[in-house]
């Protein structure tokens, strides 16, 4: 089972890249767009005004440059949220092991919730030793 969950993430990965990020265009997600409020300790509300976008950087014009950027966001309880960029770096599969390593935090992050309230510093390791293994 952990090895279809991984095909599948790998595969909708890949369909995201190839949706999202064509190298000729900026990048926009709207599922990592959004706002919301956090009461704080002292009685006083933050609101909180977040999006992400994309584009191919670099200096220069070069028409055949992919923006191997990606990105996710995953709202992991009321006073919790994460927000990940990834640099895809290699001209063959920069920009697929972006959108997987993504894709595997998003998943990851979404499973163990109660985990990173607990422990975030544990979390976020175990997180980045997961998506190494997708």
């Amino acid at each position: 089972a952990a090895v279809a969950a991984e095909a599948a993430v790998a595969a909708e990965a890949a369909d995201t890249a190839d949706a999202n990020v064509d190298g000729s265009e900026d990048s926009i997600d709207s599922g990592c767009c959004g706002e919301f409020e956090c009461a704080l300790d002292t009685g006083d509300t933050v609101h909180v005004s977040y999006a992400a976008a994309t584009h191919v950087g670099g200096s220069g014009h070069n028409p055949k440059k992919q923006n191997q950027d990606a990105f996710f966001c995953v709202r992991c309880s009321e006073h919790a949220m994460v927000w990940g960029v990834l640099d895809g770096h290699g001209h063959d599969n920069g920009r697929l092991t972006a959108a997987v390593a993504a894709q595997g935090l998003r998943l990851y992050f979404e499973e163990h919730a109660a985990e990173l309230a607990r422990d975030p510093t544990k979390t976020m390791r175990n997180a980045f030793e997961a998506a190494h293994s997708c």
